[in-house]
């Protein structure tokens, strides 16, 4: 399994940097990414999937996509490279990602229900930030109220946090 996990980030990493700014290539890269976050369940494979994709600086990668693609019309890009960076970094490192990025962008919308998806399924990642988390999410909602996509992921991922 982790000659196969090393196989498709070597692979997922090559072609994006072959063609940064093809937004297919961006998307299908974060797609196995986060794939591969997602299935890594036992505790040693995710320890040495971690430890890969931090030596090929993949934190790094995610931040770049959620900027460079920010407008592209790609959710699930976006969503996915929030989820990689989430769990590579935790939600304090998407937070300053999200605090740069412009008020209206799809980014925002993306990420936070990215946040949201990501908390609900490992709670003990969010939990020590989750007043952090409510806050951020609250002002970007405040700096763009009729953002519907932002609105609605806002109150899911800050209920999530209430109740955490």
């Amino acid at each position: 399994q982790a000659d196969g996990a090393r196989g498709a980030v070597a692979v997922s990493l090559r072609a994006v940097r072959c063609h940064p700014r093809c937004k297919d290539v961006a998307r299908d890269a974060s797609y196995v990414l986060r794939a591969l976050l997602d299935l890594s369940l036992l505790p040693e494979l995710e320890e040495a999937l971690l430890r890969l994709l931090r030596e090929e600086h993949v934190e790094e990668l995610a931040e770049r996509l959620l900027t460079d693609f920010a407008g592209a019309g790609e959710a699930a890009l976006l969503e996915d490279a929030a989820t990689v960076l989430v769990a590579m970094c935790g939600p304090p490192a998407l937070l300053t990602v999200l605090a740069a990025a412009p008020a209206g962008t799809p980014t925002r919308g993306c990420a936070v229900k990215a946040l949201f998806e990501f908390g609900r399924q490992h709670p003990q990642v969010l939990r020590p930030c989750r007043e952090e988390v409510a806050i951020c999410v609250r002002g970007m909602v405040a700096e763009r109220p009729e953002d519907y996509s932002l609105s609605r992921n806002a109150d899911l991922l800050v209920g999530l946090c209430a109740v955490l």
